[in-house]
């Protein structure tokens, strides 16, 4: 078997790759010498991650571990040596472009490094869209999957699903919802209700949610301001708080 060996510098440390199908395997002892965890690691790889790759040595012909990508960044995942994120960005960013310039390893030909900040950059604008937990992880990983070929959350074994998004209400359409009251009126009896019970309190002109309030609420920012130059917010609540103003109304009906 030709050998195939290219070696790479990593702070001093020699990285080895060679190709397989096409691809990009690195060899396991030196990933883990840099990430400073034992070679134990690699049996913890699923199949598809890990293999043997024979070489020929002054001392003859020997057979050395070797992991794929997506099992260097499973071996990243599980140093918690500060160099960890380091060496991984190293791999992304330096050595499998300067492999693609190269000409080897045709099958990475196709995959570009993805830019600097640039999951930083969509992490913020998918917030202020609303974006959170589960489905921001997934919109990321999907984002980080089209420029690489590769899933994070794959490569890990991690599952995630993407909740069922509850729809937000002002707090007009909670009172017509419930039947307590129609337009600005509604909404300033919801609000008042609220407000009473400790789920949201008055900041200035604005309402903003309490520590109870903010599972059930999210805030939006309107592009407006008011004539303090303080910007104009307004919360909407989900669904899950109906029952509990359903309750609150009750009781003050029963005053």
């Amino acid at each position: 078997m030709n050998s195939n060996i290219q070696v790479f510098d990593y702070n001093a440390h020699e990285v080895r790759t060679v190709e397989k199908d096409g691809e990009v395997w690195f060899v396991a002892k030196d990933v883990c010498d840099i990430l400073e965890i034992g070679t134990e690691q690699i049996r913890r790889l699923d199949d598809d991650e890990k293999g043997l790759h024979k070489t020929q040595t002054l001392g003859g012909m020997q057979e050395m571990s070797i992991i794929s990508e997506p099992g260097l960044y499973d071996l990243v995942l599980r140093s918690n040596k500060h160099e960890a994120k380091k060496f991984s960005r190293w791999v992304r960013h330096e050595l499998l472009p300067q492999v693609l310039r190269t000409g080897s390893y045709s099958a990475y030909k196709s995959n570009l490094s993805l830019p600097d900040n640039a999951l930083e950059g969509a992490e913020k604008i998918l917030k202020l869209a609303n974006i959170e937990g589960n489905q921001l992880v997934l919109a990321l990983d999907k984002m980080y999957q089209s420029y690489t070929g590769k899933s994070v959350l794959l490569t890990t074994g991690i599952e995630l699903e993407a909740p069922v998004k509850e729809q937000a209400l002002t707090p007009s359409q909670i009172a017509e919802e419930l039947g307590i009251g129609k337009g600005n009126a509604g909404g300033r009896l919801v609000n008042a209700l609220l407000e009473n019970a400790g789920y949201q309190r008055r900041v200035g002109k604005n309402c903003e949610p309490t520590e109870l309030g903010k599972p059930y609420a999210k805030v939006l920012d309107t592009n407006k301001k008011h004539s303090n130059g303080v910007p104009i917010t307004q919360v909407k609540w989900y669904t899950s708080i109906l029952d509990i103003v359903k309750k609150l109304a009750q009781g003050l009906t029963n005053k």
